[in-house]
């Protein structure tokens, strides 16, 4: 495991640990549980929650949107200098896994509900099927190699 030094633009020093393979692996299961306790997690529609124009969601979600898209630009430039170029590509290939196979599942599901009495996929589902898709797309490529 190597250490490093990342200069920022403005300066600022900052000394990192370089992730390994082996400890991403062994970090990973973290998430996977987490993602298994989403998937599973059933909403209380019992709870009333505030109604929201069109206008007011777009003013919330549009400037959270962009911001969070911005600090996650800026933190994958971080996450390039401090991984080998070979974690970074599990990552983002992974990444890639599943966003795919959320809109897949989303689309399934929505195509279900029209000929079965299935409930909406809250958001936490959403995020459970997100998190556990990455997961499944490192390791797959983790073990089939990057090029399968």
């Amino acid at each position: 495991m190597g250490q490093g030094e990342i200069t920022f633009r403005w300066g600022y020093k900052m000394a990192f640990v370089k992730m390994t393979t082996g400890k991403l692996d062994i970090f990973l299961i973290l998430p996977v549980l987490a993602s298994l306790m989403m998937i599973s997690d059933v909403p209380d529609f019992a709870e009333t929650a505030a109604t929201l124009s069109p206008i007011a969601r777009i003013a919330i979600l549009v400037p959270a949107i962009v911001i969070i898209g911005l600090l996650a630009v800026m933190g994958s430039g971080l996450d390039r200098r401090c991984s080998e170029d070979y974690i970074f590509q599990l990552l983002a290939n992974a990444a890639l896994i599943g966003v795919i196979v959320t809109v897949m599942v989303n689309m399934a599901w929505g195509i279900a509900k029209l000929f079965y009495l299935l409930p909406d996929l809250s958001g936490e589902n959403m995020t459970g099927i997100t998190v556990m898709s990455w997961c499944a797309g490192y390791y797959w490529y983790r073990l089939k190699g990057l090029t399968s």
